[in-house]
């Protein structure tokens, strides 16, 4: 069984007197105003993408898109693009 009789007493008011409302600030009575307009990363890297896109590539060929994208500040699918662009470019387009 706990022996209960060695704990040090916690003292009620170990922070203190509290402040006289008076000396308090008037926050209290100001109203509540929300922070500016917080736009986090990931609304930064939205798109609107949303079709998935996957498929198998030789490592020869991922790492050298991979550096086109990093040497341009380009994103992969940013890449791929403006490849497809070239592409019908030079072969034309498929109609729709």
């Amino acid at each position: 069984m706990a022996d209960f009789k060695t704990l040090k007493k916690k003292s009620r008011n170990r922070l203190g007197i509290p402040p006289t409302p008076a000396s308090a600030g008037s926050n209290l009575q100001e109203p509540e105003t929300a922070p500016a307009t917080y736009v986090d990363g990931r609304s930064l890297r939205k798109t609107g993408r949303v079709a998935q896109f996957s498929t198998r590539v030789t490592p020869e060929w991922h790492r050298r898109i991979k550096l086109i994208a990093a040497r341009d500040t380009k994103k992969l699918n940013e890449v791929l693009e403006l490849a497809l662009e070239a592409y019908e470019e030079k072969y034309g387009r498929l109609p729709e």
